[in-house]
């Protein structure tokens, strides 16, 4: 069973990294190395690689898209976006706290203070996940 991963800890550990005490350093990568572990993830998935220019113009023709697509939606989106939140919760991998995050746009969609933004937020992130 894998453990969640706590951001908090994480950034807590990384942050002894500057120490003048090696054996807090060391301590402190090898704490990191096992929390990762635990949580069942790899240092591919947490780092983020750079944008470049080729993926800023991949992901501004997806928002543009997205826009369009707004423009032609007749009606409420939230259907669609619930749908959208329920398949990003349903990926596997997906970490404990992405799962909030969308969890809490539920709540956010259910109170009604989700607006089109938000729901184009979500467009853009389920293509940026699902290729």
């Amino acid at each position: 069973m894998t453990e969640p991963l706590a951001r908090q800890e994480i950034v807590a550990l990384l942050e002894r990294f500057g120490s003048a005490d090696d054996q807090a350093v060391l301590a402190a990568a090898r704490a990191v190395h096992s929390k990762i572990d635990a949580a069942g993830l790899s240092w591919d998935e947490l780092l983020v690689a750079d944008r470049d220019d080729e993926s800023e113009a991949v992901e501004d023709a997806a928002v543009e898209e997205s826009t369009e697509q707004d423009s032609a939606l007749e009606g409420d989106p939230t259907a669609e976006t619930l749908r959208l939140i329920d398949a990003l919760l349903a990926k596997p991998g997906t970490s404990a706290d992405f799962r909030e995050e969308l969890e809490g746009y539920k709540t956010d969609i259910a109170e009604g203070t989700f607006d089109d933004n938000d729901h184009r937020y979500i467009r853009a992130v389920y293509k940026r996940l699902n290729g």
